[in-house]
């Protein structure tokens, strides 16, 4: 009865679909060079986490930059709003609820910032077209709709991409969406910006240390299965103080992981912080060692290229950072990395530590002084 339930919905949901966009302003028979050669306004839809959102980024960078006048507005929620702000790449940030159930709504508040010329459906790790992308890209009236092949929506695009081979990462999956806009390959590193402001504070963190190696600990993540346990982390805090006396040591952590930071905070003698987004990608880029479960905090490690000892899940090669000097420590199970050894990292930061040369913390460009551009 439930899957009758279902295809029911669906075939309603789509005959519903189907009516909207014939009283749209979608174009019909597009050409594969469509959207080549003339500037273009685009809304790029991302509303995933935060790490979802800092492998996104070359793709909307390769959009913004692939004609002069190119312009991308990103629709998003609140903190990966917060993370791309100074990017010179975006022209506006569109925020919303991030489960906000008024979805219809979301297509009014983009057809007041439109119209746009193309919308890309950036939220690939759905199973279709959400209610909301959809309300977005009506509201949008752009005549090109950019979104990945095989994901039961077809219907909906008029520019569609090839789905990823089961080999990609989550950032070339993305790049693959950019594809349509482009005439030569993108850079694929992320890339973010930090303001002077950001910079100075994220040195008052550091206490401007001279003396010794700086090591950020990352304890939080979104996900219970790529939670290591607190004792682990501790006796990694342990190891760090042992293996560089000097090395100045800071623990972040979400503020309900604020006594898990504490007690690794204690056996390194390190000091905690709770950090904003913008702050924490302020004390990365200023770090010379990240340690971190997978999450956002890798991301943004490999956006600096900073070097970085990360915690895998097994099986979940998609989401390994970009090219970043460091070591990937990755368990023996899909479902949780609490049965990574403690060992193994430690022979891992060991490593880290011997191999690593201090780089020099983020200063502001001169030709751009209100932010860094990170490469």
């Amino acid at each position: 009865m439930l899957q009758i339930c279902r295809f029911v919905e669906e075939l309603v949901r789509r005959a519903l679909f189907t009516l909207c966009i014939r009283l749209s302003n979608r174009a019909d028979g597009v050409g594969p060079d469509a959207l080549l050669g003339r500037p273009l306004r685009v809304l790029f839809i991302m509303e995933d986490a935060l790490g979802d959102t800092i492998v996104t980024l070359p793709a909307i960078r390769a959009i913004a930059e692939a004609f002069p006048g190119n312009v991308v507005d990103v629709a998003t929620w609140d903190a990966p709003g917060e993370l791309i702000a100074h990017a010179p790449y975006v022209r506006r940030v569109i925020c919303f609820p991030r489960h906000d159930r008024r979805r219809w709504n979301a297509g009014r508040v983009i057809a007041h910032h439109g119209p746009y010329d193309a919308v890309v459906d950036g939220m690939v790790l759905r199973g279709h077209v959400r209610s909301r992308s959809f309300a977005m890209m009506l509201g949008s009236r752009a005549r090109f709709w950019v979104g990945e092949h095989g994901r039961g929506s077809d219907y909906l695009l008029n520019v569609a991409v090839a789905p990823p081979k089961r080999t990609s990462t989550q950032l070339a999956r993305m790049l693959g969406l950019a594809k349509p806009f482009l005439t030569r390959t993108p850079e694929s590193r992320p890339w973010l910006c930090l303001a002077d402001d950001e910079i100075d504070a994220a040195e008052e963190v550091w206490g401007r240390w001279t003396g010794g190696r700086r090591v950020l600990i990352n304890v939080s993540t979104n996900g219970p299965e790529r939670r290591w346990p607190a004792e682990r982390f501790a006796a990694v805090a342990r190891h760090v103080r042992r293996h560089e006396p000097n090395a100045r040591l800071v623990v972040v952590g979400l503020e309900r992981d604020r006594g898990v930071a504490e007690l690794i905070a204690a056996a390194g003698r390190g000091q905690v912080y709770v950090p904003s987004v913008r702050e924490l990608v302020a004390l990365v880029a200023a770090t010379d060692l990240v340690i971190s479960p997978d999450t956002a905090v890798c991301h943004i490690a490999s956006a600096f290229a900073r070097t970085l000892v990360s915690i895998h899940n097994h099986g979940k090669e998609m989401w390994h950072p970009f090219e970043t000097p460091g070591y990937r420590v990755v368990g023996p199970s899909e479902k949780t990395i609490e049965d990574v050894p403690e060992l193994q990292v430690l022979r891992a930061v060991d490593a880290a530590l011997d191999e690593l040369v201090s780089v020099p913390t983020p200063q502001a460009s001169a030709a751009e002084p209100a932010a860094i551009h990170v490469r």
